[in-house]
C-alpha cells in the first residue's frame, strides 16, 4: 500500500499533504508520513465513488461540502475496540480507584459518581465503564450515575445509543454481568438494558473542543486515542482533560501513550503496579506508589 503513495507524481503528493492539512487542522488528527498511505487510500476510495480524478477537485468538495468531509472522516476514524479491553485497567478501577472516590465523596453532599469514555468508538468501552461503576455502587440507592460517552464519528455516537451488538462482541463480558445488564434481542444480538442505556449519554464531540458536560467526572478513559494526534495538539487535549476532571480524579490512558514532557497538569501514581495518570492542581509531580 506504500507504493500507493510513491507513485504519485510531485503535484499529486503536494495536494495529498493539503488534504492532510485541512483534515488535521479540522479534527486534529495526524497522519506521519509513514502513514500517509493510509490518507491516500480513503480519499481514492471517496474520489472513485464520488467520480473524481483530480486530488485537487476532491480538496474543494471537502472544503465546500460538510456531508462529503463527514463521510471521509468516518471513513478516517479507527473503531478497534471491545468489552472489558485490557482488563487490567479496569481491575485496578473497580478495585482501588472508584471505591476510593466513592469513600472520599461519601462526607459530602454530591453523590454522583462520573466518568466519561472520549473516544468511545462503537460503545462497548463506556458500557464497560457503567457495568463496572454499577457493580461498585452496589445497593447504594442514594447515588447518581453518569457515563459520557463521546466520539467524533457520528456512527460510533449512533451505535452506542442503541447499545445493540452481537452475541460474538458480547461473549467477553462475564457470564453473571452478561445476564443481568443485556437482553436478549435474536439468537444473533443481545442489547444492554434500559437501566444501563439511561446512565450512559453519547454524545458527538472533537478532542480539541472543551468537555461537553457542565460538572467535571470523576474518572477518564482517554486511550489510545493520543496516538493519532501530534504533540501540540495533545497539548491542547491535556489541557481540556484536565479542566474536565474534578480535582484529585484519574484518568486512563492507553500503554503506549505517555503526557510525560508533554503536560504537568497530570502526576503519575500507581495502583497494584499499574501507572495511571491524577489530576494535579500545579506544580511538577513526582511518581508515587499507591497501591
Amino acid at each position: 500500500m506504500v507504493d500507493l503513495v510513491e507513485r504519485l507524481t510531485g503535484t499529486e503528493q503536494e495536494q495529498l499533504e493539503s488534504l492532510r492539512e485541512l483534515v488535521q487542522r479540522r479534527s486534529g488528527l495526524a497522519y506521519a508520513s509513514s502513514r500517509l498511505y493510509q490518507l491516500a487510500n480513503r480519499v481514492a476510495l471517496r474520489m472513485k465513488i464520488l467520480g473524481l480524478d483530480d486530488p485537487a477537485h476532491y480538496r474543494l468538495q471537502l472544503q465546500a461540502d460538510t456531508d462529503e468531509y463527514e463521510n471521509l472522516l468516518e471513513d478516517l476514524l479507527v473503531q478497534e475496540t471491545s468489552f472489558f479491553r485490557n482488563e487490567p485497567q479496569f481491575h485496578v478501577l473497580s478495585e482501588y480507584v472508584l471505591p476510593a472516590i466513592i469513600s472520599r465523596k461519601s462526607f459530602g453532599e454530591d453523590k454522583t459518581l462520573s466518568l466519561w469514555s472520549a473516544g468511545c468508538s462503537g460503545g462497548h468501552e463506556p458500557y464497560t465503564l457503567a457495568i463496572i461503576a454499577s457493580e461498585v455502587l452496589g445497593m447504594k440507592r442514594d447515588w447518581k450515575l453518569d457515563v459520557w460517552a463521546t466520539d467524533l464519528s457520528r456512527r460510533a455516537v449512533e451505535r452506542t445509543a442503541s447499545g445493540i451488538y452481537r452475541r460474538s462482541e458480547t461473549e467477553r463480558i462475564p457470564s453473571e454481568l452478561r445476564n443481568k445488564y443485556l437482553e436478549p434481542m435474536s439468537s444473533d444480538y443481545e442489547r444492554m438494558n434500559e437501566s444501563l442505556r439511561g446512565v450512559v449519554h453519547p454524545q458527538r464531540h472533537n478532542m480539541l473542543s472543551p468537555p461537553p458536560f457542565d460538572s467535571p467526572v470523576d474518572v477518564i478513559f482517554c486511550r489510545n486515542v493520543l496516538i493519532y494526534f501530534e504533540v501540540d495538539y495533545i497539548r491542547r487535549i491535556a489541557e481540556l482533560l484536565h479542566r474536565g476532571l474534578d480535582d484529585d480524579g484519574y484518568l486512563f490512558i492507553g500503554h503506549s501513550e505517555n503526557l510525560s514532557g508533554i503536560s504537568e497538569r497530570f502526576r503519575m501514581v500507581e495502583f497494584a503496579g499499574l501507572p495511571l495518570y491524577r489530576k494535579s492542581r500545579g506544580g511538577v509531580h513526582k511518581q508515587r506508589q499507591l497501591g
